[in-house]
Order: structure tokens, then C-alpha cells, then sequence
């Protein structure tokens, strides 16, 4: 497990691993396939060009051209059913498998490559179809910060041990901080005719990767995970969480990352030598528990605040199946400020093709 501030980047807690005696760290050493905890950066790339919340892919069936797997590779969803034409959101919110390959092969690996690459999840994103469903390995410290970049906004997180280093004059010749803090050297001994504006501010300069307004809805769709999705067994908070499943085939690799408003908690149970968990041993029953008994006992006086709403974001009362204006049975969801029911053409497959071609 490991804890990371979501705007510093600052390492706040980590467990490697259970033998004392072992100095091998799991968190920062161990590389396991991502599972369906990668898929939030799937639709992150589609928010990001052009799709919206209640923008329908298809679920269904189709085969895909793989040598490597007899001639064809048949991926299913979890329990093997399927929904049809379903939204962004629900293909979140029950982690939907043949959802999450057609919504990459129609906004392009390219972009979901280039995302995962530049939050650091992935130095390599081989640009197979199989790879939007968290084939390919990394880390937990990895994915973790993945996540802190949607808590905060959109900028990349740096995780780092180390806050700052003095020499023996007292001088500081590291600090693991990079911000900048604006209006700090101000005066305070008129602080009565100071106004909002002129109080000091911390301003992040690490590279803006995802839009704020696109981060925010993915946050919202994590919520939902908790609320009704594949996490709603851990939906006992009274403050604001976000956060995602992962489990890789045959139970091998169990993931939960969550965060709210603060910081982002990556938890991982697996074995060192890729074994079975169990036959129902997903994320949802065995790593979200260990995530919500942390964040139970780490908030027992003071809660976090709400997530940062941004400005240009606004909130439609919608069906959570039809993604219909709604005004009974609904939920309220988040929408880019240009968004407008009337022009919006929707963008889903062709639901009379349900088969991807080419070899991945």
C-alpha cells in the first residue's frame, strides 16, 4: 500500500510488503499487470477529445484478429454478459471490458498512449488493443500517482521521499517542492485591509497533462464506482472518495485506488510469484476493504473537503442508463461548459459492426 499528497507528490505512508527481513519493495519495485484499474485513462482520452459523459459505446460480443491466441482473441466482460449501447459513465461504474477496447480503438490507442506516458504510468505503450485493459505491467507507486493526477486537477505527480535537504549552514541545497508560492512575502500587520486576492498562493507548476474539466468528471464517474459501481461494498464514507477496481485474469493481481479530495491511497494484493487468489478474490473483495479501513482511521477527527468543482463545469439532471434529461430517478452529471443537449452529437460504434479488425 502506499499514500501520496495528491498536490506535492509527497510520499506520506508506504508498506512494501510484509517480511521485515525482505528488501524488496512492492510498491516501488514490483511490476504487475494494471488490470481494469488502468481504464480510467481509456475514457480520460476520450473526454478529452470530444466525448461526454453520456456519449454510447456498444457492449458486445466481437473477435479480434491475434495470431498469437489461435487466430482470434475473444475478450468478455466480467460474468460474461453484455448491455448494449451504454454510457461513458456506466462503462466506468461496472468496469465493462469490451466497452473499454472499443472506446480506445475509436478515440485511438495514440491518444491513450500518449496520456498514460506522460503521467508516468507507462515509459512504453505498445499500441495493442489489449494494453486499454491494463496488460502491460508497472508499478503501484506508478498507477498511484496516475491517480493523484485526476484528484488534482490534471498535473502530473512526481512521487518523492524526500521533502527538502539542508547543508550544515542551514541552507537549503534540495527542496522536493518545486511550486511556487505567489504574494508569500506579504504583509500581514495590515491584514484587515487585505482582500482575497492579495493572500498568498501556492501555484503548481508541473506539467498540466489532463484538463481540469475532464479530471473532474472522471473523479465524478469514480465516485459513481463507489456509490453503485464495483466498489459500492465500501460505500460507507460521509465525505467525498473516488476510486477504481482492478483485477487481472484467473484473480492473479487485486487492485483498489481511491482517493478524495487530499490524497490518493493505492492498494495491491498479489502474490510475488503470479498465482490465482482465489476464484472470487477481485479488487472489489480483497484490496477496497484495505482502502476503506485506512481511510476510516485516518479521518477520525477532521474530514477532507469536497472536491474542487471548476468553473466551466456544469450539472444536468440525467437517466443513468439513457443519459436523458431527467427529472425523476436521476443523477447529476457533470458536463463540459459548452455541452449543449440539442447540438450534441452523440458518439458511439456502429452497432451493426461488432468486430474489430487488424492484428494487435
Amino acid at each position: 500500500m502506499v499514500v501520496i499528497d495528491n498536490y506535492t507528490g509527497r510520499v506520506l505512508a508506504m508498506v512494501g510488503g510484509y517480511d521485515s527481513s525482505s528488501s524488496f519493495n512492492r510498491v516501488t519495485q514490483a511490476r504487475r499487470q494494471l488490470g481494469s484499474s488502468f481504464k480510467p485513462f481509456v475514457y480520460i482520452a476520450a473526454l478529452e477529445n470530444g466525448y461526454t459523459p453520456i456519449s454510447k459505446v456498444l457492449d458486445a460480443p466481437f473477435v479480434i484478429d491475434d495470431m498469437s491466441k489461435d487466430g482470434v482473441w475473444r475478450p468478455t466482460n466480467y460474468g460474461d454478459k453484455f448491455y448494449g449501447l451504454s454510457t461513458l459513465r456506466l462503462g466506468i461504474e461496472k468496469s465493462r471490458n469490451l466497452m473499454t477496447i472499443r472506446l480506445s480503438d475509436l478515440v485511438g490507442l495514440d491518444k491513450v498512449s500518449q496520456i498514460s506516458k506522460e503521467l508516468g504510468i507507462y515509459d512504453d505503450f505498445p499500441l495493442l488493443i489489449s494494453s486499454s485493459l491494463g496488460s502491460l505491467e508497472s508499478s503501484l507507486l506508478k498507477i498511484t500517482a496516475g491517480y493523484a493526477s485526476i484528484a488534482n486537477g490534471g498535473y502530473r505527480v512526481d512521487p518523492r521521499m524526500i521533502d527538502v535537504i539542508y547543508d550544515k549552514k542551514g541552507k537549503i541545497i534540495f527542496n522536493g517542492d518545486t511550486r511556487k508560492c505567489q504574494k508569500c512575502k506579504i504583509n500581514f500587520d495590515n491584514y484587515s485591509s487585505l482582500s482575497r486576492l492579495d493572500l498568498p498562493k501556492i501555484v503548481n507548476n508541473t506539467k498540466k497533462v489532463i484538463s481540469e474539466e475532464t479530471a473532474y468528471q472522471m473523479t465524478s464517474f469514480l465516485m459513481g464506482v463507489i456509490k453503485r459501481g464495483t466498489a459500492k461494498n465500501i460505500n460507507v464514507f460521509d465525505y467525498q472518495v473516488a476510486g477504481k477496481t482492478g483485477t487481472t485474469n484467473e484473480n492473479q493481481d487485486a487492485w483498489f485506488i481511491g482517493y478524495n479530495s487530499e490524497i490518493t491511497v493505492g492498494v495491491f494484493v498479489g502474490y510475488d510469484e503470479p498465482k490465482s487468489l482465489g476464484k472470487f478474490e477481485t479488487g472489489s473483495k480483497v484490496a477496497a476493504p484495505i482502502f476503506k479501513d485506512f481511510m476510516n482511521k485516518s479521518y477520525l477527527k477532521a474530514k477532507p473537503r469536497p472536491f474542487n468543482i471548476p468553473d466551466s463545469i456544469k450539472f444536468i439532471n440525467i437517466d443513468l442508463f439513457s443519459g436523458n434529461p431527467s427529472n425523476t430517478d436521476f443523477i447529476t452529471e457533470s458536463f463540459k461548459y459548452n455541452f449543449n443537449f440539442d447540438k450534441n452529437l452523440d458518439l458511439k460504434t456502429d452497432d451493426s459492426d461488432n468486430q474489430l479488425k487488424g492484428f494487435y
